[in-house]
């Protein structure tokens, strides 16, 4: 039985850019529904029409075999819709149980009820395996955790219809295997979910449907049983794609990274890096596994001079660079590519040739009386967009007008 039916949806933005070209999909009750294509093929504009976010220039929905027209997200969670968003709408400084109710707060006389809180929290972080404190500090939480505050937020609204929007572009294999028996909890439970994503693999282990969407229109609804991975990713480009390539065996070469006894304590006066030494040598990738929460964010920051060193040492190509402020470490050639793309790694609110540049304001793009020059930074942001395939309408384009994945790049 359908549950949601959206036909022949159309969105184009002030600025030009077409994000969905008549588009439409179906959703059966009970089901998870993978919603697939590139960076800007238009699944998150998608899902932002269904839940309130955005306008459509076009198109009907019809939910529950009703058609509505929503002009914002309450009116959304009202008929049972909830959304996660890439972007987290938290408030860092509130705890965990805080955020969940903000808005439905339960009250006894004139007063919050702050057990009844707490209790609604642990009520359905327990029926759905969803490890968290309700008493936690948001900002004191790592991504992954953050995500299970978000869909307590959905869930504790009496959603029935869950919007993920590309959940495991920031988790780790370990947080994404959990999040997936999460999800198969709540499908069990008589949830319907849409997972956005352009990742084959998961869709193959998790979903029960596809639709697929290529430069904002729809190619085609496929059942994943009996689907394969290459058919799959032909539906998303439009050609064959080779998944698997040969490589010549590459032998590492002379250290380029070393660091020696590195402790470092965090905001909180917690040591999370406890005398740390490892060696990263050239033509190598070095993976640093573990838990989350276990200090392998801290130990990029700390490498990155972000957060401060307690003791040890740092050498970088034959340099000690423990001392160095974070401006000198990227002129040498440290780059960073933080877990959360949208609060740490991206300026949301400028354009792409701000953000492009941000990191390299440097005498080339200066006048000789100190004045950022215009041309030669779109010309150096419209060379790295080509040069990364960046969907985007031109250099001026706002960050936050781009796909997740197209920020990530």
């Amino acid at each position: 039985m359908e549950l949601l039916k959206m036909d022949q949806i159309t969105k184009v933005y002030p600025n030009g850019v077409k994000a969905n070209d008549n588009i439409s999909l179906h959703v059966n009750r009970g089901e998870i529904h993978a919603l697939m294509g590139e960076n800007g093929a238009g699944k998150s504009t998608l899902m932002k029409i269904l839940f309130g976010l955005e306008d459509s220039d076009q198109g009907t929905i019809e939910y529950k075999g009703q058609v509505i027209k929503l002009s914002s997200p309450a009116q959304a969670i009202d008929l049972g819709i909830g959304m996660v968003n890439q972007h987290f709408m938290l408030v860092d400084q509130l705890n965990v149980y805080e955020n969940v109710i903000l808005g439905m707060e339960p009250h006894k006389g004139i007063f919050i009820d702050r057990d009844k809180s707490i209790a609604l929290v642990e009520e359905y972080a327990n029926k759905f395996n969803l490890k968290i404190q309700p008493k936690d500090v948001v900002e004191n939480l790592s991504v992954s955790q953050k995500q299970k505050v978000e869909l307590l937020k959905v869930l504790t609204r009496g959603s029935e219809l869950i919007i993920l929007d590309e959940p495991t572009a920031v988790l780790t294999p370990q947080e994404t295997s959990e999040l997936f028996q999460q999800l198969r909890l709540l499908k069990d439970s008589g949830y319907t979910i849409i997972f956005i994503t352009h990742k084959i693999k998961e869709v193959m282990d998790l979903c029960d449907r596809i639709t697929i969407l290529r430069k904002g229109k729809t190619v085609d609804t496929i059942d994943v049983l009996g689907a394969t991975p290459e058919q799959i990713s032909k539906l998303m480009v439009g050609r064959d794609v080779l998944l698997e390539v040969d490589k010549e065996d590459v032998s590492p070469g002379e250290v380029t990274l070393e660091v020696s006894s590195l402790s470092a304590y965090n905001d909180l006066g917690i040591k999370k890096v406890d005398d740390v030494s490892l060696q990263v040598k050239k033509n190598q990738i070095v993976g640093i596994a573990g838990v989350e929460g276990n200090g392998q964010t801290e130990l990029a920051d700390a490498l990155f001079g972000i957060l401060p060193i307690d003791r040890g040492t740092i050498h970088f190509q034959g340099q000690d660079i423990t001392g160095y402020k974070i401006a000198k470490r990227r002129q040498i050639g440290l780059g960073y590519i933080p877990e959360d793309r949208i609060d740490t790694g991206a300026a949301v609110n400028l354009s792409l040739a701000e953000n492009l540049i941000a990191d390299k304001i440097d005498k080339k793009y200066r006048s000789k009386f100190g004045f950022l020059l215009g041309g030669k930074i779109k010309e150096a942001a419209n060379q790295l967009i080509a040069d990364y395939n960046i969907v985007s309408l031109n250099s001026d384009q706002s960050m936050q007008m781009l796909s997740g994945g197209n920020m990530q790049k």
